[in-house]
């Protein structure tokens, strides 16, 4: 990374090296509005070049043990951990999240990618079956596909790229990764630590841009037999056109919708924690935050008094102030989308609750709204990160007694995922009766 004056130069990493890109583009400070950063504004040029240095290094790559590439991943974990506060301090103030939640689940997360698929791959088994009355056996092996093409989004920026890097150099694959453009100096920190952990030049190419020029090229090249992407089903469609010609082997992980269910029997102490968390934690901006709620009829004002007095208390400030939960939104694009929801001019005007205003600075960041309306839906209004449910906002709806939990979701998914860790946002609150719902 070189300096432009007063901003942040970054640079593509192809072949083990930093190679500098004759088009930039700005990246902003999410909590001030300010630019701080220049971004390479890569095209089909450089992505070529890091696709042909990624399939110049798989055979190497892939020849090696599990065991010896494990040793490589551990390592990089080691080095992601002993700069913890560097990395942390960097995706705050790259992405608007707070300090806090960067610290303590961003970059934790990120090297333990790392460590998981270290271990994963050593214990990988094969599928076999015996014919006896053939006299053979039917065994499955699993190899190494090439090089994998990995497009990551801006709300988890080095936590869900590493969750995309990890598996793929684990069994053997190589890789060229886009980070999104507005969230790239934590990607970028990672590349220097890449040669000291032992990784060989070109098993890890990393190709900032925009998803137009840079991700368009990379999805299309025809020597990248696999893509993994992570964003809005709309791209994902365009996605999956582009990799048709080729067979490409995809994973889309796209927008989601994840209600959360509360009977009268549950702990409504528990239920008021656990919904708020869900539906706030950076800033909203999480594809598995709560979407919708569904309340029993029996309780449902008291947990509407008690969810907008907790969602009062969730505070918003300055990302670098451990004291506050949410920091800034993404972009002032992402603040306007928010913001439209309050106007009310739209054809389902709602009516504020908690009475939360947008902060200055310069107005990017945007505290929790609960916002209700005469049907007895509230709404807290979040900024959603892939696509909209019920127009991007959070639904408190009242349960009818007796009344199927998926009739009532739309035949939304239900799925208890309370186990995965605290980003998890579709939740059931465990109840004394039974539920059935579908899941996928």
């Amino acid at each position: 990374m070189s300096k432009d004056n007063k901003y942040l130069v970054v640079e593509n990493y192809i072949g083990g090296k930093f190679v500098p890109c004759s088009k930039l583009i700005d990246s902003f400070n999410p909590s001030t509005g300010e630019i701080y950063c220049k971004v390479p504004d890569s095209g089909p040029e450089e992505v070529d070049a890091a696709v042909r240095a990624a399939k110049e290094a798989f055979p190497e790559w892939s020849a090696k043990s599990p065991a010896e590439r494990s040793k490589v991943l551990n390592k990089l974990a080691d080095l992601i951990e002993a700069r913890v506060e560097e990395f942390a301090q960097a995706e705050s103030k790259d992405q608007g999240k707070a300090i806090t939640f960067a610290r303590n689940v961003d970059i934790p997360r990120a090297a333990y990618n790392f460590r998981f698929f270290a271990s994963s791959v050593l214990h990988h088994t094969n599928d076999c079956s015996q014919m006896d009355h053939m006299g053979c056996l039917n065994y499955t092996i699993r190899c190494p596909v090439g090089v994998a093409g990995l497009i990551s989004p801006w709300n988890l920026p080095l936590y869900l790229l590493t969750w995309k890097i990890a598996p793929a150099v684990a069994t053997g694959n190589t890789v060229v990764a886009k980070p999104s453009e507005m969230t790239s100096v934590t990607a970028w920190m990672m590349c220097q630590l890449l040669e000291e952990a032992g990784f060989p030049p070109g098993v890890v190419n990393i190709v900032f841009g925009t998803g137009p020029r840079a991700g368009d090229a990379l999805v299309s090249h025809p020597d990248v037999p696999l893509i993994s992407f992570t964003g809005s089903t709309a791209t994902a469609r365009l996605i999956t056109e582009r990799s048709a010609p080729y067979c490409k082997k995809l994973s889309l992980e796209l927008g989601g919708k994840n209600p959360a269910i509360i009977f009268a029997d549950a702990d409504m102490e528990q239920c008021i924690s656990t919904t708020v968390r869900s539906s706030f934690s950076n800033q909203g901006e999480i594809c598995l935050c709560t979407s919708r709620i569904f309340v029993e009829r029996s309780i449902y004002p008291e947990f509407l008094a008690r969810f907008v007095e907790a969602a009062r208390r969730w505070k918003t400030g300055v990302p670098s102030d451990p004291a506050n939960d949410n920091g800034a939104l993404i972009s002032k694009e992402h603040l306007q989308k928010m913001s439209r929801i309050k106007d009310p001019k739209r054809d389902r005007p709602p009516d504020s609750t908690a009475g939360r205003e947008c902060l200055g600075v310069p107005s990017i960041r945007h505290e929790g709204d609960v916002l209700t309306r005469k049907t007895a839906t509230v709404f807290p209004l979040n900024s959603i990160y892939g696509q909209p449910v019920a127009e991007s906002v959070e639904r408190i709806l009242m349960g009818e007694e007796n009344c199927s939990a998926t009739e009532t979701a739309g035949k939304a998914n239900i799925v208890d995922t309370r186990h995965y860790s605290i980003l998890s946002a579709s939740y059931i609150i465990k109840s004394k009766r039974p539920l059935t719902a579908s899941v996928d």
